[in-house]
């Protein structure tokens, strides 16, 4: 039991990038901000730099929520009748037709210029390392890669590439690693450095 912070999230890995955040003097905002960024590797079918995500932060001494709205807008035209007009009787769930400008990435930099201590560089970190040298596919992973192996490979084959090495679904324990985002979220550390 911990007395004076604690961090959480869907993969241990992140976690543990969280906490060691807050154990090296940073705030709750620079331990949720280097999560984040983990998480938009290690749970690439729920968390992503090109999606959405509501900040929600309750600073204690000063009794104050703030809230980043970090959910992007829909584009002008994208109305029920255009989709309708296009042959859609409702909104597809997924690709680019029902997509927002993403909102993620933007929410999670003003939200650490704003109430954060740590650089974006300092908060990368973690994230970069598990880029460049992969974490453990895990069962869940593994089982949604396997649902959408097939519509990677005929629709998304840049996804195919980081995801299914060799067209294949990788097995439990194998080291996923993501060149692309490495080399992309290191342009923006080193933009910020």
């Amino acid at each position: 039991m911990g007395a004076n912070g604690m961090v959480t999230s869907t993969h241990y890995l992140a976690s543990v990038a969280g906490l060691k955040a807050l154990q090296d003097g940073g705030n709750v905002v620079d331990a949720g901000a280097t999560m984040w960024f983990c998480l938009t590797l290690l749970k690439p079918h729920l968390v992503g730099a090109a999606g959405e995500v509501p900040i929600l932060l309750y600073w204690a001494d000063e009794e104050k929520v703030v809230a980043v709205n970090g959910q992007g807008p829909a584009p002008m035209n994208a109305t029920i009748d255009w989709f309708h007009e296009h042959g859609y009787p409702m909104i597809p769930e997924d690709g680019f037709t029902p997509a927002v400008v993403p909102g993620s990435f933007d929410a999670w930099l003003i939200t650490l210029e704003e109430y954060g201590t740590f650089t974006l560089g300092r908060v990368m970190e973690p994230a970069l390392r598990i880029a460049r040298d992969g974490f453990p596919v895990y069962p869940t992973l593994k089982a949604f890669l396997g649902r959408v192996r097939d519509r990677y490979l005929s629709e998304w084959p840049t996804s195919a590439e980081t995801y299914l090495p060799g067209s294949r679904v990788p097995e439990v324990g194998q080291l996923l690693r993501n060149p692309d985002w490495h080399r992309t979220f290191k342009e923006v550390a080193d933009v910020e450095s």
